[in-house]
């Protein structure tokens, strides 16, 4: 019996080794993200459908401008090691909604920041799997509100036209993720 368990704590043992030299999963070159994004419109036409009234006069009203905004996104990148600490890549993100699953799409440039770890297989300093990113690029709002071309604050609206219309926006992105 003390044999048998001798044995079984040895195979627990060598299995537990060999998985521990085994290379990380591969998704083909991509490394994967979550984290935040800031994005700004760099104009002040964003602006959501509750904030804009007409007045009896018939003069728009704009009470806030959504231009600037931040939420939760997902992010994939193929980066390449400029140095030991820092690799440089492209990104896409996406960022999730409640109503329509994707509001936003990003592309842009990724900073990779992350700190060698050393390989037990090859007992040199590698870049660590887990890393701190930064993005810079261009997100593609689907459905932003926005003012009709023409229309600003304190403007004459006339009877037939509504002050809002929806469409796709591109708007500046700034993210911040961790890579895995």
């Amino acid at each position: 019996m003390r044999r048998a368990g001798l044995a079984l704590l040895l195979l627990i043992g060598s299995t537990g080794i060999a998985e521990a030299q085994q290379p990380p999963i591969d998704f083909a070159g991509f490394g994967w993200g979550v984290g935040f994004a800031f994005t700004d419109s760099l104009r002040a036409d964003l602006v959501d459908p509750e904030d804009v009234s007409i007045d009896e006069k018939g003069v728009l009203s704009v009470a806030r401008f959504n231009n600037v905004g931040a939420g939760m996104v997902f992010e994939s990148h193929v980066t390449f090691q400029v140095r030991r600490t820092l690799a440089v890549g492209p990104y896409f993100s996406v960022t999730p909604d409640t109503e329509n699953l994707v509001q936003a799409v990003g592309l842009g440039i990724l900073f990779e920041l992350n700190r060698p770890s050393l390989n037990q297989v090859t007992n040199r300093m590698e870049p660590s799997q887990v890393s701190f990113n930064i993005g810079v690029g261009v997100n593609i709002i689907f459905d932003a509100t926005l003012l009709r071309p023409g229309f600003y604050d304190g403007a004459k609206v006339p009877n037939d036209q509504s002050p809002t219309v929806t469409r796709e926006r591109a708007v500046l992105q700034l993210m911040s993720t961790i890579g895995f």
